[in-house]
């Protein structure tokens, strides 16, 4: 149930991601039967890049050998990660110390960037030139990826709490968060200037995150506190659908499958895997995951799902609104980076086994040395 009350106001802007920011403990990963000695990226290579809350580092782990081949330290809290093809370079939003890092994987080389306000979320042009960064309490800054400087700044009323691009890359969407536990809203804003491109429309409740469809007739929000997916038309620019993912779900990350047809979610209250048909406008695929996941990615093919997980056990404990507040959730237990085969429903490999708090993942394929 959504809280109206002081603690529910303040846990509200932390449903993003909800316990990234102050896990306790730490995990040494030397000596661990995951951990490989550093190496940089070979040539096409692709790598799976963990942020891990914890230990404040971002893990390259490659999916082939199921190990950890290099870590890079980062700034406190990092809670989102993408990935930059056009400077082949990783940026994380570190909610602990109001930076947002650029890692540079090929040289192995990491650069923290100060910003106004908590990076709560960002996101990257499809071009890979730009990263939007929506700051608390409010504010949205775009950065030049080129350079790492930030070139413009929009002004906002309200909380982004999560942001997507269009796929040409001249349309920002915005969700916000109603903080008297309302429905939330969704903002079309231009990317030249931070104008309104259509008027606002309200969504589910707490739209902690939102993605977009491949084609960029569709767009996402992840509803945490009203346990549903909320399907917005982009042309006109309209509520479709809204698909019911379950009580208790708390739907968290999402992302399209490669082939645009299947948008999968971690459920972090209920610990599944779903994958919900764009078109029959429903569930099909449910992965049961004996623990709470965050982060979901998919490799560069498409064969396979990568998700972050809090670690066995993690289902048991408590995901309310003072463990919200406090951001405490799983002490020093490991998460886990798994992958799944989402046509057959079988996970592929082994587990590897992170340090606390694993928070989100991308895929990046290096072309070069």
């Amino acid at each position: 149930m959504f809280n109206s009350n002081q603690t529910g106001l303040r846990a509200t802007w932390k449903l993003h991601i909800l316990s990234l920011l102050c896990l306790a403990g730490c995990f040494d990963l030397t000596g661990h039967e995951n951990w490989h000695p550093p190496q940089h990226p070979g040539k096409h290579q692709e790598l799976a890049y963990v942020t891990i809350a914890s230990t404040h580092e971002v893990l390259a782990i490659d999916p082939k050998s199921r190990s950890i081949v290099d870590r890079y330290p980062v700034g406190e809290g990092p809670a989102i990660i993408v990935a930059s093809p056009a400077t082949a370079k990783l940026y994380t939003a570190n909610w602990g110390d109001n930076t947002v890092s650029a890692v540079h994987p090929n040289t192995g080389t990491v650069s923290n960037i100060p910003v106004d306000g908590r990076p709560y979320i960002i996101a990257i042009s499809p071009s890979g030139s730009y990263l939007y960064i929506g700051t608390f309490p409010t504010g949205i800054s775009v950065l030049d990826t080129h350079t790492d400087q930030v070139v413009a700044r929009f002004a906002t009323n309200e909380l982004a709490a999560s942001l997507i691009v269009s796929p040409d890359g001249q349309t920002l969407y915005v969700a916000t968060i109603d903080f008297a536990g309302g429905p939330g809203t969704l903002r079309a804003i231009a990317t030249e200037d931070g104008s309104t491109v259509h008027t606002p429309i309200p969504v589910g409740v707490a739209p902690g995150w939102i993605t977009i469809s491949h084609d960029g007739a569709e767009v996402y929000t992840l509803n945490f506190r009203s346990d549903d997916v909320t399907v917005v038309s982009t042309s006109p620019f309209q509520v479709a659908a809204t698909i019911d993912t379950g009580v208790g779900s708390q739907g968290i990350i999402g992302n399209m499958s490669p082939d645009d047809e299947t948008l999968y979610v971690t459920n972090f209250g209920t610990g599944t895997l779903i994958g919900i048909d764009r078109f029959q406008r429903a569930i099909t695929r449910t992965i049961e995951l004996d623990a709470r996941p965050a982060g979901v990615q998919f490799d560069s093919k498409g064969e396979q799902v990568f998700v972050t997980d809090y670690g066995s056990g993690s289902l048991t404990r408590p995901s309310d609104d003072t463990f919200l507040n406090t951001g405490v959730f799983v002490g020093s237990s490991p998460g886990r980076l798994r992958s799944f085969d989402m046509e057959r429903g079988t996970e592929t490999g082994l587990a590897i086994t992170t340090p606390p708090g694993p928070t989100s993942v991308v895929t990046l394929r290096h072309q070069t040395h």
